[in-house]
């Protein structure tokens, strides 16, 4: 079973992942006045009592919106010592790189990796990737176009990957070392083998198993069962619920639950009244191309230049032919095609907005009147 907890603003504070042997894993979310995550805690036991550990999982990092994650993952109800020495560790924050929609195709930590041909000197550098996904239009993520979703197993070792119903497991995997009390499910094609000083606590679970025809990718992601494994956000950076439809599969939007792989909210449009021409279901008005759903109601246009806005879409006012003239990048024909084409786009998104601004008021008009139960 799993429990949702919200506060007044309808942001999440807390869930609950109840597994049939008793014990639950709880996360906790630490927001700010805007309704930010500023930080997750997380913890797991039965329900005669929950354990001396208080992980604290995560500490968002923000710019004029949320970059990235520092996995602190240290046990917050120890007792503070003042350290002689402080160490910085690299690897433990995740940056973001998302698309002009604000889809997580990646992410990246503050490692980098250095390569050298002769094994003395550094030639180059390259970024350390974390994860990386593809998506389809309405959120699902693409088979097989995936890394590190699931694939970064803490403590193992494996030599080579297959396909399991589109998903990609270890052939043979091989767990050397386990820390933690967190719940992980173990999985392979072929083969899993526990060697070395691979131990478990008390209150530690775990599962391991074969994947089949019937796999749904929820196997080895790190973190404790409750979390969305190494990085927790994806599709329009909202948070992945994993624990329900698998990877990927079930999304937070604050208002309302998003189901990837149908494309559709769970629940009714709280404001559907407003928009009589779309059903109570589809996310961004059945636009996810050109815009997203920012909070489980209404479309946004999303532009990479100035934001996401409300309504009719924002086209960027092409630069004066004389400028692109003078800067040399253009010649006077191509500037004057691309301007002729950008008036275009503006007298028709002029027309749309026109057109809704008729269909509001008529729609108005109607209501006022009482005329819907004529037609």
């Amino acid at each position: 079973m799993i429990g949702y907890k919200y506060d007044a603003g309808g942001n999440r504070i807390s869930k609950s992942v109840a597994k049939p042997s008793g014990n639950t894993a709880y996360t906790w979310y630490v927001r700010d006045a805007s309704g930010n995550v500023m930080s997750t805690y997380e913890t797991s036991g039965t329900s005669k009592g929950l354990p001396a550990t208080l992980l604290q999982r995560e500490v968002h990092l923000y710019g004029s919106s949320r970059i990235g994650i520092f996995n602190r993952r240290v046990d917050a109800k120890q007792n503070y010592t003042a350290p002689t020495v402080f160490s910085s560790y690299r690897g433990q924050k995740f940056f973001e790189l998302s698309n002009h929609l604000g889809n997580v195709l990646a992410t990246i930590s503050d490692r980098k990796n250095g390569f050298s041909t002769d094994v003395i000197n550094i030639d180059y550098y390259e970024s350390d990737v974390v994860t990386a996904s593809d998506y389809y239009p309405f959120g699902m993520l693409m088979p097989g176009r995936q890394f590190g979703q699931g694939l970064n197993i803490a403590g193992g070792e494996f030599s080579e990957t297959t396909e399991v119903n589109g998903y990609q497991v270890p052939v043979d995997l091989v767990l050397n070392t386990r820390s933690g009390t967190e719940s992980v499910e173990y999985v392979a094609s072929s083969s899993i083998e526990l060697v070395g000083e691979f131990e478990s606590g008390l209150t530690d679970e775990f599962e391991a198993y074969i994947a089949d025809e019937s796999y749904a990718g929820t196997g080895n992601i790190g973190g404790a069962t409750g979390t969305a494994g190494l990085y927790r956000y994806g599709f329009n950076g909202k948070e992945n619920d994993n624990e329900v439809f698998a990877l990927g599969g079930l999304q937070d939007y604050r208002i309302r639950i998003y189901a990837t792989r149908l494309g559709r909210f769970l629940a009714t449009d709280p404001i559907a009244n407003n928009y009589p021409s779309l059903t109570p279901y589809p996310i961004a008005s059945n636009r996810p191309i050109d815009g997203i759903d920012l909070d489980g109601l209404e479309w946004y246009y999303y532009n990479n230049i100035s934001g996401w806005t409300e309504s009719k879409a924002k086209i960027p006012i092409m630069t004066p032919i004389d400028v692109l003239n003078k800067a040399g990048y253009y010649s006077a024909a191509q500037v004057h095609k691309m301007q002729e084409a950008t008036d275009i786009i503006h007298r028709k998104f002029d027309r749309q907005q026109e057109y809704a601004d008729y269909n509001k008021a008529m729609f108005k008009y109607a209501k006022s009147k009482n005329l819907f139960g004529i037609f």
